[in-house]
């Protein structure tokens, strides 16, 4: 993915990730990496030492999980969020997970490009079913029904829309970009709108227009419980899903796990 997102990845400077690189090469007398412009890739060789370092990782977390080393849950766990869905998590009972885990610190960085960015974390939460890649597992999947909400501020000024095409013609709407991935119905709504005030792939910027009155949103129905209105007499059939993932070798090791149950446990009571 280039040297940028990898040194991102390890969280060190380009210059350190290319000695790191220059060093390797110079111990096996072998050229791993390609680079042509801005661009870089492995080499033949390179593939082929990536594959070895694969299987000796492999081997030495099974013999640790075999000896019991390594049972404490602790150090870091990379979790990558969908942004669209980030807002529609709640970090419940988050304060007894770090009770009970104090050596875990979770480093949440957002999905932007799903089959790219996961291959940097080792847990992902995403609204794309991302469990064919070979290098990821599906751990849960979570189904949500949605509906139309507003803030109770926005309909004591403008009402409620008597039907879906009075919601099109005379309120605003808010949306998320990638709309038509997860609801043809709004989109199709979306394009004949007479005001469609925002439209962000941040599920949080979303959800923050609606609650502050900026119109009419789609949201799962858990929103009913947080202060805004679902406009239950409006027809909506959309349903978002979550998939809860992880690397295939890092699910078992202690810390990933106890993450993982810590988000499929959030799943669940959404």
């Amino acid at each position: 993915m280039g040297k940028r997102k990898a040194a991102e990845a390890q969280g060190i400077s380009i210059d350190t990730l290319s000695k790191y690189i220059t060093d390797f090469e110079n111990n096996l007398h072998l050229n791993l990496v390609c680079e042509k412009g801005r661009n870089c890739s492995l080499t033949p060789d390179g593939l082929r030492v990536m594959k070895e370092l694969e299987n000796i990782v492999d081997i030495w977390e099974r013999f640790c999980r075999e000896k019991g080393c390594c049972q404490k849950v602790c150090g870091k766990v990379r979790v990558g969020i969908d942004l669209s869905i980030s807002s529609t998590i709640p970090p419940e009972n988050v304060m007894d997970f770090f009770d009970k885990y104090p050596m875990l610190e979770l480093e949440i960085v957002p999905l932007q490009d799903v089959e790219q960015d996961c291959k940097n974390c080792d847990v992902c939460i995403s609204r794309q079913p991302i469990e064919k890649t070979t290098d990821l597992a599906l751990i849960y999947k979570k189904t949500l029904s949605c509906g139309y909400f507003a803030a109770p501020q926005y309909l004591e000024k403008y009402g409620c829309p008597l039907n879906l095409q009075d919601m099109s013609e005379n309120h605003r709407l808010v949306s998320r970009g990638n709309v038509k991935v997860y609801s043809p119905d709004f989109q199709r709504i979306l394009k004949e709108a007479s005001q469609v005030c925002l439209v962000s792939t941040s599920g949080a910027a979303m959800l923050n227009m609606i609650r502050f009155g900026a119109g009419i949103g789609l949201l799962p129905l858990k929103f009913k419980n947080e202060g805004l209105v679902c406009l239950s007499n409006l027809k909506c059939d959309t349903k978002v899903f979550i998939f809860l993932s992880a690397k295939r070798r890092l699910k078992d090791i202690p810390r990933v796990r106890a993450t993982l149950d810590y988000y499929k446990d959030v799943l669940a009571a959404m």
